[in-house]
């Protein structure tokens, strides 16, 4: 009887520990290429706002106060149809996940860390396990 609670036991513990080893790897893969996406789509954000000059619309904040408060609005209208939507809906989309499964696994971190711990002691001290 006792080596049947044995091998339930080990089943279940090598269970456990796949599903863990299994999300960990891939939510830490999700946050990598989801930052990875991000960077390169920075990037060419960037890019394409220095092609059309975009950014030169910037300038207007060296200006005089009262020349900065007449066409700050005319400046937000002209950059809000200047840039291109799809892409910042897309950085958005990505920085929108990587925020979530951050916040999940720090939520979630004591939880994680005992199933690592307990996996550990089970490996580790075969013998001993309760």
């Amino acid at each position: 009887m006792r080596n049947l609670e044995k091998k339930i036991l080990k089943k279940v513990y090598l269970w456990e520990a796949k599903r863990t080893v299994f999300d960990l790897i891939f939510k830490i893969i999700l946050v990598f290429s989801s930052g990875l996406f991000l960077f390169i789509l920075g990037q060419i954000f960037v890019e394409i706002l220095n092609e059309q000059k975009t950014l030169d619309l910037l300038n207007f904040f060296g200006e005089d106060f009262a020349v900065f408060k007449n066409y700050f609005l005319d400046n937000i209208f002209i950059f809000w149809i200047e840039i291109p939507k799809f892409l910042l809906l897309l950085i958005l989309l990505f920085l929108i996940i990587i925020s979530i499964i951050i916040l999940a696994l720090v939520k979630n971190f004591n939880i994680i860390k005992n199933k690592i711990r307990s996996l550990l002691k089970c490996f580790i001290y075969k013998d001993k396990v309760k």
